[in-house]
């Protein structure tokens, strides 16, 4: 168990820098770098439709953006044929990765916890213990 309140402390500390990233400009910097072969994955419905909107206004008919759920994210690899060029994320989906990561780990880490009380429970019932 994180009695340390660890993961808390990580997760704030992440969801802190993700509103002090907002407005610096990585979406213009991803759109500066794309060439045709190239795919974005996308976090929502409406980053998909966005996204094909801008590749439009850009002219770049040659990316593909593609809706992949980050609890699927391995989709990326087998839900396609390998992308020609380079595959970016946006920065919805990079930081709905990480916090849904972050929640899984807490989340096991309470697993361990208690499978592993469990474990010794049973050894002293049984009088398996020294």
């Amino acid at each position: 168990m994180d009695i340390f309140g660890v993961s808390d402390g990580v997760r704030a500390s992440v969801e802190s820098y993700f509103k002090e990233s907002h407005g610096t400009g990585r979406t213009a910097r991803m759109l500066e770098l794309l060439k045709p072969g190239d795919r974005v994955v996308c976090h929502s419905w409406g980053d998909h439709r966005q996204m094909h909107k801008v590749l439009a206004r850009l002219k770049l008919k040659d990316v593909l953006p593609v809706l992949v759920p980050v609890d699927q994210s391995h989709h990326i690899v087998a839900g396609w044929p390998a992308a020609r060029g380079v595959t970016y994320f946006t920065h919805e989906w990079l930081e709905a990765y990480w916090l849904h990561e972050m929640g899984r780990i807490k989340k096991d880490l309470q697993q361990l916890s208690h499978f592993s009380s469990l474990q010794c429970i049973a050894v002293k019932k049984l009088g398996l213990s020294n």
